[in-house]
């Protein structure tokens, strides 16, 4: 049995400046919290951090946040932030617990390699969006339309938003009867949209190994990829190369365009050229994705075998004028990997084929 977690956004119609003033008062508490929880860190907050995530939110919302029993430690937080949401105010400290045990983890590592390079450095000021809660902060009415509660005119009131019926759509055919999790705010060329996510169990099939059919695929830059339907014992049965000749040319020709406005320009010359190429590549893996899966269906693939992309903290040997290709390449390779899963578990959903067909290997 496996877990698959899946996000979908739905995008907010018409409304690009009712969020503002939450999103001003949500980073404004979280940079408040955030000082709070470094300065009690070492006072035994770490300890209960590191046991017991449910322990320390509830030992930091007792220190900021006065009740009938208790009296805060730190009242400043409800006087600056009054009528706080709750479930707003859980998700804030939670947010501001992760973001110290990052930042200590990261000071430890660094004292542990001999203090090479400059020391990390608390962020208190982060581009956070705020999660809305159901009941408290979020109501479905089922028509489209939804209820988020926003702070708007210095009060937090509930605000009727417009979903983009597609989306709506979408979520009720392929996860209508899946629970979704509280919608997060996020901001997607210069728009709002609710981000869901969806956990779903899928149960893997006995098939033996050496029963299997593998396809190997490799996501190259000349050749969008290049499909091999192998044996166990290495048996080559079948080669396909899929590739996306216009798409390529137009995001060849942005490039130009955007190299040669970096010469003419300096380095900000190119920058709407190269939006431009970024939105096509993130096309072209939308179309290789299920491209692949298409074929791994028509041979009856029981595993797609792709490379692993982990390039983190790695920095370039070489840098050379077609640089950018290989960066633009590198981005269409790892935007490949979630696509290909998704169709993937759909397409076998739908043609009922076996549990044992929906694996994915990711390998170096």
């Amino acid at each position: 049995m496996a877990k698959i977690v899946s996000s979908y956004c739905t995008k907010v119609i018409g409304e690009n400046r009712i969020f503002k003033d939450t999103i001003r008062v949500y980073r404004d508490a979280l940079s408040l919290l955030i000082r709070i929880v470094e300065s009690e860190w070492d006072t035994g907050l770490g300890e209960f951090y590191a046991k017991s995530t449910l322990k320390a939110q509830r030992t930091v919302e007792l220190l900021v946040h006065a009740s009938r029993t208790s009296v805060a430690k730190y009242p400043e937080f409800d006087k600056q932030f009054y009528k706080y949401p709750s479930y707003l105010r859980r998700s804030t400290i939670s947010e501001a617990l992760g973001a110290v045990s990052s930042y200590r983890a990261a000071v430890s590592h660094w004292e542990s390699a001999g203090r090479k390079g400059k020391e990390p450095k608390l962020q208190t000021s982060r581009s956070a969006m705020p999660t809305f809660y159901k009941d408290n902060m979020y109501e479905d009415n089922g028509d489209g339309t939804a209820l988020l509660k926003l702070y708007h005119k210095n009060d937090w009131v509930w605000v009727k938003v417009l979903l983009r019926k597609q989306d709506t759509d979408y979520i009720r055919e392929h996860w209508g009867e899946v629970s979704g999790s509280a919608p997060k705010l996020v901001k997607r060329n210069r728009r709002y949209a609710l981000c869901f996510a969806f956990e779903e169990t899928v149960a893997y099939g006995t098939k033996p190994l050496t029963d299997q059919t593998i396809l190997a695929v490799d996501l190259g830059i000349n050749t969008d990829a290049v499909c091999s339907v192998m044996r166990p014992d290495g048996t080559v049965l079948a080669r396909k190369f899929i590739d996306f000749p216009s798409e390529k040319d137009r995001l060849n020709t942005q490039l130009g365009r955007a190299r040669r406005g970096q010469r003419e320009n300096g380095h900000r010359g190119g920058n709407r050229h190269m939006k431009k190429a970024v939105r096509i590549n993130e096309d072209l893996s939308k179309k290789i994705a299920p491209a692949i899966v298409r074929y791994a269906v028509s041979v009856g693939a029981d595993i797609i075998v792709m490379e692993h992309l982990d390039f983190i903290g790695q920095k370039p040997k070489h840098k050379s004028s077609g640089s950018t290709c290989g960066e633009i390449a590198t981005f269409r390779k790892s935007s490949c990997i979630r696509p290909a899963a998704m169709e993937f578990m759909c397409v076998s959903s739908t043609h009922e084929t076996p549990a044992g067909w929906l694996s994915m290997v990711l390998a170096k």
